[in-house]
């Protein structure tokens, strides 16, 4: 229902207020994947990463994370050149990243996704993204005063094993969301 909601939004918006149809695109992409319908979240992502590139306002009406939503998703597949493509769209984000230092919760969205690509292609930086993820992890200062929640990172216990199996099984101090 909310898909389909999305779809038309995208259709009726397309040429008369096109942020909106961006705004949708993206949510029917995060819809689709959340739904594990990968192929469609694949090519819904591709296509607003093609609206953001057409658009006069850039990420505008987005949440500003395109690029790192669907390197995860090429993460989830077993193809070899997806992992290098999810590489490629984390070296591309990279300085936007560092411009949201506020939004932990995406920070460490980043650093997990570079941890995991970093072992599926043998590198030799997976400690690093791995123990960079965890210190983002056991953060538990708003980094939004006023707003607590927002952009505060969420790490469970399931991805705080991973990120210290990844690192190689060291124990950060400070990391208790074991």
């Amino acid at each position: 229902m909310g898909r389909d909601l999305f779809r038309r939004v995208i259709a009726d918006y397309s040429t008369t207020d096109r942020m909106e149809a961006l705004t949708a695109q993206e949510q029917l992409a995060d819809a689709l994947t959340a739904a594990h319908d990968d192929e469609e979240a694949e090519r819904a992502y591709r296509k607003t990463l093609d609206l953001i590139a057409a658009s006069p306002t850039g990420r505008s009406g987005t949440s500003g994370a395109t690029e790192l939503s669907l390197a995860e998703l090429l993460l989830r597949s077993s193809d070899p050149s997806k992992v290098n493509e999810s590489a490629t769209l984390l070296g591309a984000i990279e300085p936007e990243i560092e411009q949201m230092s506020m939004f932990r919760n995406l920070v460490l969205r980043y650093y997990v996704a570079r941890a995991r690509v970093s072992k599926s292609l043998r590198r030799d930086d997976v400690t690093r993204y791995a123990e960079l993820a965890l210190m983002i992890a056991a953060e538990t200062t708003p980094s939004i005063p006023r707003h607590p929640d927002v952009g505060r990172p969420d790490a469970t216990p399931e991805l705080v094993a991973e990120l210290k199996q990844l690192a190689g099984g060291s124990g950060l101090i400070g990391c208790s969301n074991t």
